[in-house]
């Protein structure tokens, strides 16, 4: 397996620009995704921004690159290393209780429990505040980062 590594700016490169145009396309298209009713799609692109939010604060407060992570290890980096309370709170609360629904829409839509009688359109009911939820809790991350970096809050 490749260990890929995320792509930081820096003055002498354009990849903040490009990530800012990759971030207002994905935010637009969740949008346009939750209106449209693919709500499938709103939750993996609400994901996609939310774990990249993460890498990104994580790389500042460990002082090393830490890219392409699965939701949960950010997750319990973030509870280890993260000095801010707020955010350590939103991380540990809002986003791993998103992250159980998430997992339940992605990855168990066609998955039955025992004891679980759900139809397909029960379902498909309950996805719409998965991702109305998911869309909440990145604005909330994506401020809270925005926030410590405005006020150079360190690590």
């Amino acid at each position: 397996m490749s260990n890929r590594i995320r792509a930081l700016a820096q003055t002498h490169n354009d990849v903040g620009l490009r990530r800012h145009d990759l971030y207002r396309e994905a935010y637009k298209r969740i949008s346009k995704s939750i209106s449209d009713e693919y709500f499938l799609e709103a939750i993996t692109l609400t994901e996609s921004l939310l774990t990249d939010r993460l890498e990104s604060r994580v790389t500042f407060v460990i002082g090393e690159n830490y890219s392409f992570k699965t939701l949960e290890k950010l997750i319990k980096l973030v509870a280890q290393r993260e000095k801010d309370e707020q955010l350590k709170a939103l991380v540990a609360v809002s986003v791993r209780s998103w992250k159980e629904k998430r997992n339940k829409a992605l990855h168990e839509m066609a998955k039955i429990e025992v004891g679980d009688n759900r139809s397909w359109t029960q379902r498909m009911a309950e996805l719409p505040e998965v991702a109305i939820t998911g869309l909440k809790v990145l604005r909330q991350i994506d401020s809270q980062i925005k926030r410590l970096r405005t006020t150079k809050q360190a690590a």
